[in-house]
């Protein structure tokens, strides 16, 4: 879910000598936010935002008790809603006096809500930001800085909290050598743990530093939830606002509604691909060279990318000998904006792969993908393509770049295709590309275009020659030499198979490759990847059993046997599954609303089947409504288990990124109002986050058969009958 922080910043500032009022901002007189200084939004790093946008802005409005405040808000993986106070006008020798109400609704990790910011010194030896008042492992610290190399230092921590008014005063002598600072919480004088003294002297001026307030996020924050905050500060603390006898605060109504249910868990490992541990905790940019030229280097340039030649004779790759080849090289448009590209990839980086993956550690798009993308033009297009246009929907200014990137990238995709190798290299990075298209298609509401990226990527994999253990090997397992392949095959499967379900037809290649591929952590499904060839014998076992004109008795007899034979295997081996030990608990809790949706799917197919006069005997047709009972409970039940496991995945997460199938299917068989509230406010949440077209899709049609179903006429009615009448083929990924 979004991040979404609502402020109240009630500031003074004032210089001693002339006792000048610089800033002054009163919600209750309905003031314009704008009074306090310059507006900063920016969505990710380095990508600005020009004005307040539904995602990212600080505009007037009401708490939750109706008080007039500032309101902040902030969607997560976004990066800043500051105004910037004072641009240019700070001086040095000069003392400041800063005095705001605030209250947060939660205590997210690596909020910065003020900062002392340097503008001129940063870049030559000056701290970038010298003071700064952030929160930090459930307490809000005040931090020091006074130059480059120096590690900022906390000096002072209190433990804050939730829906709660604070009062913040500062005093700031603004000078290089023997300035200082003061603090004043609540009212009292803060002292500094470092020194036991209420002063810190030392650099507070480095060349210009200027006053910022609002939210930076300067660490990952996930699994957030809008919570209510402030309330109207009462009249009797007016004199706790009074901080200082020369501190000059207005104290005025404040509203704060942030976040709760933040998930702290960070798991920072060293050398990890493509931005390490501590960069990735700071959202900082890394500055590993190999990892810098992932994206800048490589988007910046309007240069033709080489890839791997065919007549270069055999490589050594994995073990084994591969050739390679030189593919039809494609230069980018005169028009393209390399800085554009830039932003956009670093969104991939940062925001989109996150999206994805259920495992930050584990996490393929990144680890798998942007390697590739090094020596494939064709993908590295696919990529820029699929980031920009999930872009556009964040942010209106790239929907032109995001239709000439789809574009150029669909171009050079039909252009690799229309001249293919033999190399594995270009089978792996030409289906991983189609991969990338289809769900760019998919992300952006296309209903029909994914199945023709799909089926593209199954030709190339079905061609696919490769060497294993000294022989040649063909097709899917051509593709499990090396881990990239593995994870390309798991990619296809999981949108194949998935796709089959809403389609109603046998998925486009059989399942049985995942039964080598299967025994890892992956980056869609986690550690429930098997489920996906149980998924696919159901789909299959259904287009098997599909009653065909002028079948014969024998005929009908032996596919009804075999019908109660494989949904009876199905069904044991299903509830006999199990994850693994030490699975962590949210990707356990993803596993098994796997497994109840795969069950939910096999009991709905029995359900269809009894319907018909076909698979039932002429003995069990006198009890058919009574089978069909026992079939509806057992649906029932793992509708009830799905939502159980659903709800242990907490919102915002990893983990969270792959519940509409099980979500959908659940919401297919929901009747409770409990259960369709339940479903409709997570699949809200999932695309408040992720911004992905299908999930709205999917709501929609869940939405019109909960209405129909609520008709004298619409006990019979199913999702598969709303996909039929609207021509939809909407995939559950």
């Amino acid at each position: 879910m979004a991040i979404r922080l609502y402020a109240l910043l009630i500031l003074l500032l004032c210089q001693v000598v002339a006792g000048t009022l610089l800033v002054d901002y009163n919600a209750d007189r309905d003031d314009d936010p704008s009074k306090i200084g310059i507006l900063n939004l920016e969505s990710t790093r380095h990508v600005k935002v020009s004005k307040n946008t539904a995602d990212l802005y600080i505009k007037s409005g009401v708490d939750w008790k109706g008080t007039k405040c500032a309101h902040v808000h902030h969607k997560e993986g976004f990066l800043r809603a500051e105004y910037h106070a004072l641009k240019g006008n700070t001086e040095a020798g000069k003392a400041y006096y800063i005095g705001y109400e605030f209250a947060l609704g939660a205590i997210p990790d690596g909020l910065l809500i003020w900062q002392w910011k340097e503008y001129e010194a940063n870049h030559n030896g000056g701290a970038n930001i010298p003071l700064s008042l952030e929160v930090r492992h459930g307490k809000l610290q005040f931090e020091y800085g006074p130059g480059k190399g120096i590690k900022r230092e906390t000096i002072w921590t209190k433990a804050i909290n939730t829906n709660t008014v604070h009062t913040i005063g500062l005093e700031i002598l603004a000078k290089s050598a023997d300035g200082h600072v003061r603090l004043w919480w609540d009212g009292n004088s803060a002292t500094f743990t470092t020194t036991g003294t209420t002063t810190i002297h030392g650099n507070t001026f480095l060349g210009r530093s200027d006053p910022k307030f609002g939210a930076y996020v300067w660490a990952v924050i996930r699994a957030l939830v809008e919570a209510a905050g402030l309330r109207t500060a009462d009249r009797q603390d007016s004199s706790k606002g009074s901080c200082s006898p020369n501190i000059r605060v207005q104290t005025k109504p404040s509203c704060a509604k942030p976040v709760i249910g933040v998930d702290r868990r960070k798991k920072c490992t060293d050398n990890s691909i493509p931005v390490c541990g501590a960069c990735k905790r700071l959202n900082l940019e890394c500055i590993r060279e190999s990892v810098r030229n992932v994206v800048p280097g490589a988007w910046a340039d309007d240069q033709v990318v080489r890839q791997r030649r065919h007549n270069e004779g055999p490589k050594e790759e994995n073990g084994g000998a591969h050739p390679t080849r030189i593919t039809p090289a494609v230069a980018m448009s005169d028009d393209d904006n390399a800085p554009q590209r830039r932003h956009a990839m670093g969104y991939y980086i940062t925001v989109l792969a996150l999206h994805l993956t259920v495992s930050k550690e584990f996490n393929s798009f990144l680890s798998a993908f942007l390697p590739m993308a090094l020596e494939s033009i064709v993908l590295r297009d696919a990529l820029f393509a699929f980031a920009s246009g999930h872009l556009a929907l964040v942010d209106q200014s790239y929907q032109r770049v995001a239709i000439n990137a789809s574009s150029t990238a669909i171009r050079n995709l039909a252009t690799a295709i229309s001249t293919p190798s033999a190399d594995i290299f270009w089978h792996e990075t030409t289906a991983a590309a189609c991969l990338v298209l289809m769900t760019a298609e998919v992300g952006v509401g296309d209903c029909r275009s994914w199945y023709t990226h799909l089926k593209g990527a199954k030709d190339i994999i079905s061609t696919a020659v490769g060497q294993a253990n000294c022989q040649q090997v063909h097709g899917s397992e051509a593709f499990k030499h090396s881990s990239e392949g593995q994870w390309i095959l798991r990619n296809f499967a999981y949108h194949d198979i998935i796709g089959s379900v809403t389609l109603r037809k046998r998925p486009l290649l059989d399942g049985s490759y995942l039964e080598s591929i299967s025994d890892v952590v992956d980056s869609y499904l986690g550690v429930g990847t098997r489920l996906l060839s149980y998924v696919s014998e159901i789909t299959c076992l259904d287009d098997e059993t599909t009653p065909r004109d002028h079948m014969g008795y024998s005929e009908l007899q032996e596919m009804r046997t075999r019908f109660h034979s494989s949904t009876s295997s199905l069904e044991s081996r299903l509830n006999n599954w199990k994850c693994p030990a030490d699975t962590p608990g949210d990707l356990a809790a993803v596993a098994y609303a796997y497994r109840s949706a795969a069950l939910i799917l096999l009991y709905r197919l029995l359900r269809d089947r009894l319907g018909t006069t076909v698979f039932c005997s002429n003995d069990a047709r006198s009890s058919r409504d009574r089978l069909i009972q026992i079939v509806q409970t057992k649906i029932r039940k793992q509708m009830d288990l799905t939502l159980t496991h659903v709800s242990e995945i907490p919102v915002g997460i990893g983990p969270e990124s792959t519940l509409l199938f099980p979500l959908f299917l659940a919401g297919g068989e929901a009747s409770e109002p409990s259960h369709i509230e339940q479903i409709r406010q997570r699949l809200l949440a999932i695309l408040e986050q992720r911004h992905f077209r299908n999930v709205s899709r999917a709501l929609e049609i869940l939405e019109d058969l909960w209405a129909l179903r609520q008709q004298d006429n619409g006990a019979g009615v199913d999702w598969s009958h709303i996909l039929k009448a609207y021509g939809s083929e909407i995939l559950l990924t």
